[in-house]
């Protein structure tokens, strides 16, 4: 009898038409499948690692699992999280890192937990040190070289409610004004091609040594840091000048007149304040003469005090006994020419003030005569410190800045006019009066100027007082206030 030969493959035939086998296996397959996927967020297993310790002062919000990086790639995983606690009390976390064997953290390197999305997710990065000695397995990497976290949460708090809130709107409106103008910003981004060569040029000079830009800026710091402590000066500074501001745009043109009064007044000032030089000069040299003299007024005062109170009661009383008071009054004029040196001396004084203020008023009389020099400069001086509005009265102040005017130069300016002694008489009032010519003009302008100019007249209320109070004589038959 032949033998039937054997067919190959009737082995797996038979096992592939048994269902409780195939079943089975499939089973196992599956589980083996599970049991990796279970535990691949903590490594394969019978794959090598290296697995350190890091303590950190916070994990801030990682888990387990979390990544480890190094530069961005990832080296490893965190297999665990352990609240510790040092002996003086403070807290730490200890984490214990699943690395790969190729990764030697040196003993230098720094932990910092990251954000991984901005929907909470974090992981650690290693800034590797330059430290030949690394952390061997099993060891730990203190957490002095950690990193403080910053979280977005603690970024976005940074402004208040009123900030953000600001923020949004910006934000909101900015999308409005972008929304339609794709071709208009395009546009703009084309141009700032045109843009940033000058632009480049610009941030090259301000980087050179010779422009000292880090000097500029360590001082502007020096300054802000001086005025961080008056600070609420600086605002109420700010606030009172918006009201003084406030005040002068309610005063209207009134600054403007007063700029244009100004340099008439400071002219006549200026004449006034020269012929009263010498008088002042005088003035100070007399005052020091009499100095020496001024230890008797107490003395003399007395003196003068009782012979008063003494002739009034002969001049009430009986009329022979004036030779009395003429008796007293010849005694005080002895006592008087006992200091006969210091009389001289004063009288003489006297004498050469009365000449140079005759010829002073010589001087001045004229101008203020037929120019009302006095009356005008006074009124205007008042002026500066009278007006205003319900806020209070103002100063108007006008500087002006001009190259070639306010700074020092070796010649005046090209078109400067300045006319240090004005004429003042019946002639002409030139003070106020000169014509505005192109070019320089120093000096007395050409010409008779003309001699009108504004009259002065004290107020009411002033003549009243004065009237009042006895200083003004009274004219019979009037009406007196």
């Amino acid at each position: 009898m032949r033998r039937r030969p054997r067919q190959s493959g009737g082995g797996l035939r038979q096992l592939a038409n048994d269902p409780v086998l195939v079943g089975a296996i499939a089973l196992l397959v599956a589980v083996i499948a599970v049991f990796l996927s279970y535990n691949a967020n903590t490594g394969l297993p019978f794959v090598p690692t290296y697995q350190i310790t890091v303590d950190v002062p916070d994990a801030a919000e990682l888990t387990k699992s979390s990544e480890v990086r190094v530069g961005g790639a990832r080296v490893g995983q965190v297999v665990s999280i352990d609240a510790q606690t040092r002996r003086h009390g403070t807290p730490y976390a200890q984490l214990k890192l699943k690395l790969q064997p190729s990764t030697k953290v040196p003993i230098d390197t720094r932990t910092e937990v990251k954000p991984r999305s901005i929907l909470g997710a974090k992981y650690l990065a290693l800034e590797l040190g330059h430290s030949r000695r690394t952390v061997p397995a099993g060891g730990v990497l203190a957490a002095g070289a950690s990193k403080a976290p910053v979280e977005l949460s603690d970024a976005f708090n940074v402004f208040g409610r009123s900030t953000t809130k600001g923020i949004q709107n910006v934000i909101t409106d900015l999308g409005d004004v972008l929304a339609g103008r794709g071709q208009a910003l395009n546009d703009t981004l084309g141009g700032a091609a045109t843009l940033l060569p000058g632009l480049q040029r610009v941030l090259q000079t301000l980087v050179e040594p010779r422009t000292g830009l880090a000097r500029f800026v360590r001082g502007a710091a020096e300054v802000t840091t001086a005025l961080a402590p008056q600070s609420q000066t600086l605002v109420a500074l700010i606030d009172h000048a918006a009201t003084t501001f406030a005040a002068i745009d309610a005063a209207g043109n009134s600054l403007g007149r007063a700029l244009e009064q100004l340099p008439g007044t400071e002219a006549v000032g200026t004449t006034t304040l020269t012929h009263l030089t010498p008088v002042l000069a005088d003035a100070a040299s007399l005052a020091r003469a009499i100095r020496p003299a001024t230890a008797l007024l107490p003395t003399a005062s007395r003196q003068f005090a009782t012979a008063l109170r003494g002739s009034l009661g002969p001049l009430r009383g009986e009329p022979t006994a004036l030779a009395d008071v003429f008796s007293a009054t010849l005694r005080g004029i002895d006592g008087l020419a006992a200091f006969r040196a210091f009389v001289k001396q004063d009288l003489g004084s006297l004498f050469l003030t009365s000449t140079v203020l005759g010829a002073s008023l010589k001087a001045i009389m004229p101008a203020q005569i037929s120019c009302n020099v006095a009356g005008l400069w006074t009124r205007n001086l008042a002026s500066t410190v009278s007006e205003g509005d319900s806020a209070g009265s103002w100063v108007a102040i006008a500087p002006v800045f001009a190259a070639d005017q306010t700074f020092q130069q070796a010649k005046p300016s090209a078109d400067l006019h300045d006319n240090f002694y004005p004429t003042e008489n019946a002639s002409q009032c030139e003070s106020g009066n000169e014509p505005y010519l192109p070019g320089q003009k120093l000096g007395n302008p050409a010409g008779a100027q003309s001699t009108h100019v504004e009259l002065t007249a004290p107020p009411a209320s002033a003549t009243a007082a004065a009237r009042q109070a006895g200083l003004l004589d009274r004219i019979p038959g009037s009406v007196q206030p």
